[in-house]
Protein backbone atom coordinates (compact mmCIF):
# COMPACT_ATOMS: atom_id res chain seq x y z
CA UNK A 1 0.00 0.00 0.00
CA UNK A 2 2.74 2.33 0.62
CA UNK A 3 4.34 1.86 -2.60
CA UNK A 4 1.18 2.87 -4.51
CA UNK A 5 1.40 6.06 -1.94
CA UNK A 6 4.59 6.53 -2.87
CA UNK A 7 3.98 6.84 -6.44
CA UNK A 8 0.87 8.53 -6.49
CA UNK A 9 3.07 11.65 -4.23
CA UNK A 10 5.35 11.45 -7.17
CA UNK A 11 3.05 11.86 -10.12
CA UNK A 12 1.08 15.19 -7.64
CA UNK A 13 4.75 16.46 -7.40
CA UNK A 14 5.73 16.23 -10.90
CA UNK A 15 2.32 17.46 -12.02
CA UNK A 16 1.89 20.51 -9.54
CA UNK A 17 5.99 21.78 -10.47
CA UNK A 18 7.58 20.40 -13.18
CA UNK A 19 4.78 19.68 -15.74
CA UNK A 20 4.18 23.94 -15.43
CA UNK A 21 7.93 24.23 -15.68
CA UNK A 22 7.88 22.33 -18.72
CA UNK A 23 5.34 23.87 -20.59
CA UNK A 24 5.79 27.57 -19.71
CA UNK A 25 9.83 26.87 -21.26
CA UNK A 26 8.05 25.37 -24.62
CA UNK A 27 5.65 27.91 -24.73
CA UNK A 28 9.02 30.58 -24.43
CA UNK A 29 10.89 28.43 -26.95
CA UNK A 30 7.58 28.43 -29.73
CA UNK A 31 7.23 32.41 -29.09
CA UNK A 32 10.59 33.27 -29.39
CA UNK A 33 10.69 31.51 -32.33
CA UNK A 34 7.44 33.50 -34.30
CA UNK A 35 8.93 36.64 -32.59
CA UNK A 36 12.31 36.12 -34.49
CA UNK A 37 10.53 34.84 -37.88
CA UNK A 38 8.15 37.39 -37.91
CA UNK A 39 11.61 40.16 -37.21
CA UNK A 40 13.04 38.27 -40.49
CA UNK A 41 10.07 39.10 -41.93
CA UNK A 42 9.91 42.68 -41.55
CA UNK A 43 13.04 43.26 -42.02
CA UNK A 44 12.76 41.28 -45.82
CA UNK A 45 9.39 43.16 -46.15
CA UNK A 46 11.01 46.80 -46.02
CA UNK A 47 13.93 45.61 -47.78
CA UNK A 48 11.82 45.10 -50.47
CA UNK A 49 9.29 47.73 -50.22
CA UNK A 50 12.31 50.24 -50.23
CA UNK A 51 10.73 52.04 -47.09
CA UNK A 52 7.88 51.95 -44.74
CA UNK A 53 4.99 51.81 -47.31
CA UNK A 54 0.99 51.77 -46.92
CA UNK A 55 1.48 47.65 -47.39
CA UNK A 56 4.06 47.38 -44.20
CA UNK A 57 1.75 49.77 -42.11
CA UNK A 58 -1.15 46.78 -42.86
CA UNK A 59 1.35 43.97 -41.57
CA UNK A 60 2.22 46.59 -39.16
CA UNK A 61 -1.41 46.99 -37.81
CA UNK A 62 -2.51 42.93 -37.74
CA UNK A 63 0.56 42.40 -35.88
CA UNK A 64 0.60 42.27 -31.90
CA UNK A 65 4.32 43.54 -31.82
CA UNK A 66 5.01 47.06 -31.52
CA UNK A 67 7.57 48.41 -34.48
CA UNK A 68 9.60 51.80 -34.49
CA UNK A 69 11.20 52.72 -37.20
CA UNK A 70 14.25 55.24 -36.93
CA UNK A 71 17.21 56.31 -38.96
CA UNK A 72 21.06 56.76 -38.15
CA UNK A 73 20.80 59.43 -36.06
CA UNK A 74 17.53 57.73 -34.10
CA UNK A 75 14.77 59.82 -35.34
CA UNK A 76 11.25 58.13 -36.25
CA UNK A 77 11.42 57.80 -40.09
CA UNK A 78 8.37 56.93 -42.29
CA UNK A 79 7.49 56.72 -45.83
CA UNK A 80 9.81 55.40 -48.67
CA UNK A 81 13.32 55.97 -48.39
CA UNK A 82 16.35 57.41 -50.72
CA UNK A 83 18.43 54.41 -51.98
CA UNK A 84 21.36 53.67 -49.48
CA UNK A 85 19.82 55.19 -46.62
CA UNK A 86 19.71 52.25 -43.29
CA UNK A 87 16.26 51.95 -41.28
CA UNK A 88 16.79 50.56 -37.93
CA UNK A 89 13.89 48.87 -36.84
CA UNK A 90 13.18 47.93 -32.84
CA UNK A 91 10.76 45.29 -32.48
CA UNK A 92 9.17 45.03 -29.21
CA UNK A 93 6.20 42.13 -27.86
CA UNK A 94 5.15 42.05 -24.45
CA UNK A 95 3.24 38.92 -23.63
CA UNK A 96 1.52 36.90 -20.90
CA UNK A 97 3.77 33.74 -19.80
CA UNK A 98 2.62 31.14 -17.38
CA UNK A 99 4.16 32.67 -14.56
CA UNK A 100 4.93 36.25 -15.43
CA UNK A 101 4.77 38.78 -18.17
CA UNK A 102 7.47 38.70 -20.55
CA UNK A 103 8.96 41.10 -23.22
CA UNK A 104 10.68 40.26 -26.02
CA UNK A 105 12.82 42.77 -28.03
CA UNK A 106 15.16 42.90 -30.93
CA UNK A 107 16.58 45.27 -33.53
CA UNK A 108 17.47 44.89 -37.49
CA UNK A 109 19.25 47.03 -39.74
CA UNK A 110 18.13 47.45 -43.48
CA UNK A 111 19.70 49.05 -45.86
CA UNK A 112 17.53 50.30 -48.93
CA UNK A 113 18.73 48.97 -52.23
CA UNK A 114 16.02 50.12 -54.67
CA UNK A 115 13.04 51.99 -54.71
Amino acid sequence: MSEKMGFLFTIAIFAMCLLPMCIDFFTLNVTTSQFLNASTEMQQLVSEEGGITERVHNVMDSSAINYTFKDKAGQEIDGVQDVGKEIYIDYKYDWKGIFTKDTLETTNTVRVARR
